[in-house]
């Protein structure tokens, strides 16, 4: 079994948070369509999407390091990566433990 275990987080900016006022009052993207861009779009992408790819990476530098120092390590992906299709993949399957939770 593990030894350690290290969490990593990252801070989602403000106006992410705040999704559902994106674009409240906007010239370019009409009041109909707001919520849906703003939460499909905008969220989903740099909320969830591109965070994930972003922990996997840092989860990946850090298993180096400890191993490039000699120690067993290990990194484990995000739940759901849009990029790879896992759910897709593999339907009913959520990964081997809730990130969120960790």
């Amino acid at each position: 079994g593990a030894v350690s275990v290290i969490s990593l987080t990252l801070k989602l900016l403000d106006s992410i948070v705040d999704w559902e006022r994106l674009f409240t009052d906007s010239e370019i993207i009409p009041e109909d369509r707001r919520i849906d861009i703003a939460c499909n779009h905008i969220y989903g992408r740099c909320g969830y999407e591109n965070m994930n790819t972003k922990l996997e990476l840092l989860g990946m530098a850090v298993a180096h390091y400890f191993e490039d120092k000699g120690y067993q390590s290990m990194y484990l992906p995000a739940t759901y990566a849009g990029h790879v299709g896992i759910g897709v993949k593999i339907p009913g399957f959520h990964g081997p433990f809730s990130h969120r939770h960790s």
